[in-house]
């Protein structure tokens, strides 16, 4: 009976992949981006579509990534195209004999659910798996839901949600639960944006077993995700608009694991990228992997596709790009 089911698993699945890669909503194409492996610049058909990507998940050897968009939180009657909320696609990445990326092969692909059936509304910012399904964090709430289920490759994310963990939202509109990872010790690093005017950024390590430890992460910029490294260490990812014509600032910092068991009120990270260019776009989910030896990180960029014109356009700005970056951490440590 269990053979039985797993097969029907994985058929329907194989429907899904083959249904997906032919109405893939981007391609993607090489590009070179400074201070990185490799980078590719996701293509939307239409960018009421796709984009937006904001949290990211990947496998550990870095075949496979899983990725969702925030659209949208621009309110409807400021919308100027009609959009696709909460859109999660799975590929598979491409590389060459030397561990850069070709491209994105679409495996699967769907919407995000809320914990009533419905189609999320949007503001999906991070994502983890903690072996018994999808954790996934939002702007605007503190509460992390759980996609449940056996394996991160199965079509999840279709699936109606649990709370798993009923937090208080320490961050303020778009200043939401930006990172989220799960530690070698099973506990659940959380980390929001900072507010305006902030040196700090609010977090906290949850568990299921004792009450939440409240840190602050010392932030010089502000923390797009975060991810657990095999060391067991945190990486975090941190952004920076410079303003028009001066491009973006990248940092990567990391919190030792060590660190991460001491009763600690804060964090302050040990930089191990802090890069300033025109090509970088808007820093937010990181995730770790190793392959052939190597550990890379990969960061995700939210293109904030849509914006209405209004507010790019027509004050003189260029549309964002949705980049996959990769950055080689042996050479950044």
């Amino acid at each position: 009976m269990a053979c039985k089911r797993h097969l029907l698993i994985m058929a329907a699945i194989l429907q899904l992949s083959l249904s997906a890669n032919a109405t893939a909503p981007f391609h993607a194409i090489p590009v070179d981006i400074p201070e990185t492996h490799s980078a590719l610049n996701i293509v939307h058909k239409n960018r009421g579509n796709s984009g937006g990507f904001s949290a990211m998940w990947m496998s550990q050897d870095c075949t496979r990534l899983v990725i969702i968009s925030d659209y949208s939180q621009v309110a409807l009657d400021q919308l100027d195209m009609k959009i696709k909320r909460s859109g999660w696609y799975q590929a598979k990445i491409n590389f060459d004999k030397n561990d850069r990326m070709l491209g994105l092969t679409v495996i699967q692909q769907g919407q995000l659910r809320d914990t009533d059936g419905t189609i999320l509304s949007g503001a999906a910012e991070s994502m983890e798996w903690d072996g018994k399904g999808f954790l996934v964090s939002f702007d605007g709430r503190g509460d992390i839901y759980r996609y449940a289920g056996k394996s991160p490759l199965e079509p999840l994310l279709n699936t109606t949600p649990t709370i798993a963990y009923a937090q208080p939202n320490l961050g303020k509109g778009n200043s939401g639960l930006e990172a989220l990872t799960v530690l070698h010790n099973g506990k659940v690093f959380a980390l929001w944006e900072k507010l305006k005017g902030q040196t700090v950024a609010k977090g906290l390590i949850i568990s299921k077993v004792a009450a939440s430890q409240a840190f602050n992460y010392i932030a010089l910029t502000n923390p797009g995700g975060a991810t657990t490294m095999v060391d067991g260490s945190v990486l975090i990812v941190e952004k920076q608009w410079l303003g028009i014509g001066k491009g973006q600032r990248l940092r990567l910092l990391r919190i030792p694991f060590e660190d991460l068991d001491k009763p600690v009120s804060s964090f302050k990270g040990q930089v191990l990228v802090d890069n300033k260019s025109l090509e970088y776009d808007n820093n937010e989910g990181v995730s770790s992997c190793t392959r052939n030896s190597k550990e890379f990180a990969f960061i995700i960029t939210d293109d904030n596709g849509d914006w209405p014109a209004a507010v790019v356009e027509g004050l003189g700005k260029k549309r964002q790009r949705s980049l996959l970056l990769q950055i080689d951490l042996t050479q950044a440590k």
